[in-house]
């Protein structure tokens, strides 16, 4: 007998955070097994995802350019929280568009920001291997949330609350960018972590 998650996985995806991952991971499944939809409404939806995806790194890197990275982490953490809360809540077409149209917006904008941010503060001697450190740690994240998610769908018969609790985590990167600090780094002002 095969797991709910088995059925419903639809593939590995490359993306910048487990809540991402989960998304990505179990977008389609969740659309056609637990709401309804057709496949091929789903397929649409994800390809509007990909369109609109391919522009998010460098919307997003002009964004934390001009308003800074902590503006640029705090918006882009609080669209995913509210695409991620909406598709785990909505029960009709126009919410999973919602969703679709604010996730493809920032798909995969956090490594480009991110690198940005490490090497504002850290300068270029120091910032690939914080840099490493960073996507270490993505990468477990990417590595553990499917399978655990998948295991607490198998045991729920629903998606819904993984889409709901990787909310709560994008809701939780919101926060913690709220953190972030300006000092000075090579005589210019930068952003900080900690003071």
């Amino acid at each position: 007998m095969t797991s709910i998650a088995e059925n419903c996985y639809n593939g590995p995806s490359k993306t910048d955070a487990p809540c991402s991952r989960f998304y990505t991971t179990f977008f389609a499944a969740y659309l056609t097994n637990e709401r309804g939809l057709p496949q091929s409404t789903a397929g649409n939806l994800w390809a509007l995802i990909g369109v609109l995806s391919v522009f998010s790194g460098l919307l997003w890197g002009i964004f934390s350019d001009y308003f800074g990275r902590k503006a640029g982490l705090i918006a882009i953490f609080a669209l995913q929280c509210v695409s991620l809360l909406v598709f785990s809540r909505a029960t009709g077409f126009g919410g999973y568009l919602i969703s679709a149209v604010l996730f493809g917006l920032t798909a995969w904008s956090i490594p480009g920001v991110m690198a940005a941010s490490v090497g504002d503060h850290l300068g270029g001697r120091l910032a690939p291997a914080a840099l490493g450190m960073i996507t270490l740690v993505f990468g477990m994240g990417q590595a553990l949330a499917p399978g655990v998610s998948g295991y607490r769908a198998d045991l729920t018969a629903s998606f819904s609350l993984g889409f709901l609790l990787a909310s709560f985590g994008s809701f939780l990167g919101v926060v913690s960018s709220l953190f972030l600090k300006l000092r000075r780094v090579n005589g210019v002002l930068a952003e900080s972590g900690s003071a």
